[in-house]
C-alpha cells in the first residue's frame, strides 16, 4: 500500500525487525527492549507488524498481537511510532488503515489499544477520523513520567465491522443537545442531569505539548481522571473529538454519548 509516496508492508525478517527496534528505541528509550524472536514469532502467528518506508528507509511501524477473552478474539495494537522528522505527514493514519485491512484479512473483528486521554491530536485521528470509541479509563497504566504525572490511558476499541466514520457522526445542532462540562466547577456536576442530554462535551487541552506548567498539567490529569472514571462507570462512552472553532483557543472537546455496545473486558 502506498500513500503520499510512503510504502507500507508486512515485516517478517530479522533485518526488518532490527529496523523496528531502532525506531522504537529512539521514540521510547526508557521502555526496555523487545526480543526479536518474540516479535518474529508473533508476526507469523496472528500478529501484525507493519513498516512504513520512504525512499527505501523505514520511518515508522505498527505492532500488534492477538488478545483473547472467552468467546472473543481481537488484535491488541501495542505500538505505532513514526520518526520525529516524518510526523504530522499522515503516515500514522496510513499505518492505522493498513493495520485495519490486515486485521480484517486475518479474521479479526476488533482492534483495541491505549492512548493518552489528554492528547487531543491523537484523539482527533482515532475518534473523529477512524470512528473508534473509548469507554474505559485505565488509572496508573504505566509508571509515572519524569514530571511525576500519573500515566493514565483510554482503552480504545475499533469495530472493524462498523462503517467507521458513521459511528462518529453528530448532528449539526449538537450544541443544542449537549451538556458542556465546566472544568472549573466540577464539584457541582450532577450526573443525573446528564441523563437529559444525548451528548456531553468534555474539555481537553488542544495541544498537550504546549503545557509547560507542572501545576496545570497535574490539574488536567486530576480533572479528566475523576470525570472520565465516573462518566464511564455511568455507562457513557467517548466517540468523537471536536476542535474549537476559535484557532486561538487552548481547549478542544471530547463528545460522549450513552454506551451502545456491551464491554467484554
Amino acid at each position: 500500500m502506498t500513500d503520499n509516496q510512503v510504502l507500507i508492508k508486512r515485516i517478517h525478517t530479522y533485518e526488518e525487525l532490527k529496523e523496528v527496534a531502532v525506531i522504537r528505541h529512539e521514540l521510547w528509550p526508557n521502555d526496555g527492549e523487545v526480543a526479536l524472536d518474540h516479535m518474529k514469532f508473533i508476526s507469523n502467528h496472528g500478529g501484525i507488524i507493519l513498516g512504513a518506508y520512504r525512499d527505501d528507509q523505514m520511518v515508522g511501524y505498527a505492532y500488534g498481537f492477538p488478545g483473547y477473552q472467552p468467546n472473543k478474539v481481537y488484535l491488541i495494537l501495542q505500538n505505532i511510532g513514526i520518526l520525529p522528522a516524518y510526523q504530522h505527514q499522515k503516515i500514522g493514519e496510513s499505518l492505522m488503515q493498513s493495520v485495519k485491512e490486515e486485521a480484517k484479512n486475518l479474521g479479526y473483528n476488533e482492534i483495541i489499544w491505549t492512548y493518552e486521554p489528554l492528547e487531543s491530536v491523537n484523539a482527533y485521528v482515532y475518534l473523529h477520523k477512524m470512528g473508534a470509541v473509548s469507554s474505559e479509563y485505565l488509572k496508573n497504566c504505566y509508571e509515572c513520567d519524569e514530571d511525576g504525572l500519573s500515566v493514565d490511558r483510554f482503552l480504545t476499541r475499533w469495530d472493524l465491522n462498523d462503517s467507521g466514520q458513521e459511528s462518529s457522526e453528530i448532528p449539526d445542532n449538537y450544541l443544542d443537545q449537549s451538556y458542556k462540562i465546566d472544568r472549573n466547577d466540577l464539584s457541582k456536576l450532577n450526573f443525573a442531569v446528564l441523563e437529559r442530554y444525548p451528548y456531553v462535551l468534555i474539555p481537553v487541552p488542544s495541544n498537550l505539548k504546549t503545557i509547560r506548567s507542572r501545576t496545570e498539567l497535574h490539574g488536567w490529569r486530576t480533572f479528566t481522571r475523576s470525570l472520565f472514571f465516573q462518566l464511564f462507570n455511568q455507562g457513557w462512552e467517548v466517540f468523537n473529538l471536536i476542535k474549537n472553532e476559535d484557532p486561538d483557543s487552548s481547549i478542544h472537546y471530547y463528545v460522549a454519548r450513552k454506551r451502545r455496545k456491551k464491554i467484554f473486558m
